[in-house]
């Protein structure tokens, strides 16, 4: 037996394979603004505290779209309350290290989100996935 079969003919054998996924800005920022202006709107909500957040990072004339501008203010530092849309209560919070874990574990658990996105053809649903694991560090409305 040479070395190319010897994976192939032992039963029940897996391999561990670490991948790098570039996940730009714009991705970033398409999600964020997708699952804001579409598909999110179900499980939360961008509350008055974090549209003034949001404003105090990014003004109306740099940036008039709530959606854009959040990407904007959580680049500059800004940690975002993310809000229930029934309960009014705090879900989790928007901020650069949320994204950066979110995105880890949705390109694990949910990895067809992630290359959708960046094979530019992502919908609402994608965005809501990517959204949660941004927030909330998991999927749980779906």
């Amino acid at each position: 037996m040479d070395a190319n079969n010897k994976l192939t003919n032992k039963k029940n054998s897996t391999m561990k394979i670490k991948m790098e996924i570039e996940f730009s800005e714009k991705n970033i920022e398409g999600v964020i603004e997708n699952a804001i202006e579409q598909g999110s709107g179900y499980w939360c909500y961008i509350c008055p505290e974090s549209v003034t957040i949001i404003r105090d990072m990014v003004s109306k004339e740099e940036d008039p779209y709530i959606s854009t501008a959040t990407w904007k203010a959580v680049q500059r530092g800004a940690i975002i309350p993310i809000k229930d849309a029934w309960q009014n209560t705090v879900l989790g919070f928007l901020s650069m290290d949320s994204i950066e874990k979110g995105l880890h574990k949705c390109a694990i658990e949910m990895p067809e989100c992630i290359r959708n996105v960046i094979d530019d053809c992502d919908d609402a649903n994608d965005a809501d996935v990517i959204f949660q694991f941004m927030v909330m560090g998991e999927y749980i409305y779906g």
